[in-house]
């Protein structure tokens, strides 16, 4: 019986891009589990990350909304908007 273990990569952006694309690869090619779980903290994390989960074809992911302090106006103005209208997916649902 082969035991599959599942790796949570936390994002937080920036982020260096190929090192993203050589570790995801990395385990794909191991046949490993894995799921993205991007830290959103403004719209343009959030766009940033659909960018990436579409151009690379992530099947798991997560949106992890970070609150730092300055970002007030996106929680109010855009997190819940997303919660609820956005038409990709839900803003914090899995795919």
């Amino acid at each position: 019986m082969q035991k599959y273990f599942l790796y949570k990569i936390h994002i937080h952006f920036p982020i260096d891009i190929k090192q993203l694309i050589i570790t995801t690869q990395s385990l794909k090619d191991q046949n490993n589990l894995f799921e993205l779980i991007f830290d959103i903290a403004s719209l343009d994390d959030y766009l940033k990350a659909w960018e990436i989960i579409e151009e690379y074809q992530i099947d798991k992911y997560q949106f992890n909304p970070i609150y730092t302090g300055y970002n007030i106006d996106f929680f109010k103005e855009r997190a819940i908007y997303y919660l609820h209208q956005c038409p990709l997916k839900t803003f914090l649902s899995n795919k």
